[in-house]
């Protein structure tokens, strides 16, 4: 009866140990799925902050251009409109001579015709 206990308690003892093994060896594999899925998520994050971060240096710069664009138009348009008031003013200036010329002329014309009648 003793060798039959002693090989029941190896057989039990094995089986005890196989069975802690499997498990350990479920729970190693667990943590190194976890291990692999960490890694993945901080380097998708890094990647996330690294595309983030281009898109806001990208769209800094572009915003930049724009303003410049933006600064060079609006001075041109200044420009222009200098321009054109000055002609303005100079033709102001000069309505009151232009407007006393034609109508010099007209009452010039007017004696003309009333002289050939």
């Amino acid at each position: 009866m003793s060798t039959l206990t002693i090989i029941t308690n190896v057989i039990l003892l094995g089986i005890i140990f196989w069975v802690r093994w499997a498990d350990t060896k479920g729970h190693n594999d667990l943590l190194k799925t976890m291990r692999e899925q960490r890694r993945t998520y901080n380097v998708s994050i890094n990647a996330l902050g690294d595309d983030f971060t281009n898109y806001q240096l990208r769209t800094d710069r572009e915003l930049a251009e724009l303003k410049r664009e933006l600064e060079t138009k609006t001075k041109q348009l200044e420009y222009q409109n200098n321009k054109f008031n000055k002609r303005i003013d100079k033709n102001e200036k000069e309505l009151p001579f232009i407007i006393g010329k034609v109508v010099g002329q007209i009452e010039f014309s007017q004696d003309i015709i009333n002289r050939q009648m």
